[in-house]
């Protein structure tokens, strides 16, 4: 959808965990790849081509993303 629809901007609003004391919970699963690694899902290649801490707990990153 992303491809077809020729998205340039997608925003995740949630955090991948949360700390409470010693116990951690998943919020989310992390659905993309490390920075300057690449992700292969069916026919799209993914790319982390950059990745920037804006300000705690805020990152910014950009994708490069193939058929």
């Amino acid at each position: 959808m992303i491809w077809q629809y020729k998205v340039k901007l997608i925003v995740m609003l949630c955090r991948l965990f949360i700390k409470k004391g010693n116990a951690v919970k998943i919020k989310c699963d992390k659905y993309w790849p490390n920075h300057d690694q690449i992700l292969i899902a069916n026919e799209l290649t993914i790319k982390c081509t950059n990745e920037e801490l804006i300000e705690s707990g805020i990152i910014h990153r950009v994708f490069e993303i193939k058929v």
